[in-house]
């Protein structure tokens, strides 16, 4: 075993190896997800918002064309200097886009949670490697 330990977020293995601790691979995966999830969607070529504030936009539109389906939003910011007239039948599509977008993200949580659940401690530091935390 090395004789110093590298960090806090560091355990020892089952061979005596410092490698990161599953807790804060869980926290990577975590925080990758969140940047997957607020990175944006793309609808017919235009990247559209998918950040906190986005979503809650959405929502707050999706009553608007619940109560009227011929409201229009004649200045609505996809993205950053990209902006579109919103009517119900572009809304649709974006909201579509939006709710596939966020079960990718959340299955792709799934799927590296379980593959960190399956692996030997020995593994660990490798599997971190797979995680593109910007």
């Amino acid at each position: 075993m090395q004789t110093e330990r590298p960090g806090d977020d560091h355990v020892a293995s089952e061979s005596g190896a410092w490698v990161l601790s599953r807790t804060m691979l869980l926290q990577q995966i975590s925080m990758e997800k969140n940047r997957r999830r607020d990175s944006g969607f793309m609808v017919d070529g235009l990247l559209w918002d998918s950040d906190y504030n986005a979503r809650i936009a959405y929502a707050e539109v999706a009553q608007r064309f619940a109560a009227d389906p011929a409201y229009i939003v004649p200045q609505w910011k996809a993205s950053a200097g990209k902006w579109v007239q919103l009517d119900a039948a572009l809304f649709a599509s974006v909201q579509a886009a939006g709710e596939m977008h966020i079960a990718t993200v959340f299955t792709w949580q799934k799927a590296k949670e379980e593959e960190l659940a399956a692996l030997p401690d020995d593994l660990l530091d490798e599997f971190a490697k797979t995680l593109s935390v910007v």
